[in-house]
């Protein structure tokens, strides 16, 4: 057996409205845990490939490991959990930012000449 596909973990993450950070961290505590799993096998006297699988088999399977991660509120990103207030109310007020900004800029450029 080889190392899980920790990369399509961490998309199918992405896809499911997990912040980056937070996939991206989980993602590497699995493959550390997975590792230490290999790790404790092999001290013990189990072969490579029995330890990966005894890795794989308590770690369970990708789409457990995904249903678990999004069953987290707090581990999705501001776009997933309020949707609403970010591509509407926050991208107006957004706009307004930008537009301000760049007027005081223009103001402070023009202003000094």
């Amino acid at each position: 057996m080889s190392r899980p596909d920790f990369e399509s973990l961490y998309e199918k993450l992405l896809r499911g409205g997990v912040a980056p950070r937070h996939a991206r961290r989980y993602v590497k505590e699995l493959g550390d845990h997975y590792d230490d799993l290999i790790a404790a096998a092999v001290k013990t006297g189990a072969t490579r490939a029995e330890a990966e699988a005894q890795a794989h088999a308590r770690l369970g399977s990708e789409e457990a490991l995904v249903e678990t991660a999004l069953a987290r509120p707090e581990l999705k990103s501001w776009s997933a959990r309020w949707p609403w207030a970010v591509y509407g109310p926050g991208a107006v007020a957004a706009a307004f930012v930008i537009f301000f900004g760049y007027v005081m800029a223009l103001v402070a450029v023009f202003g000094t000449l």
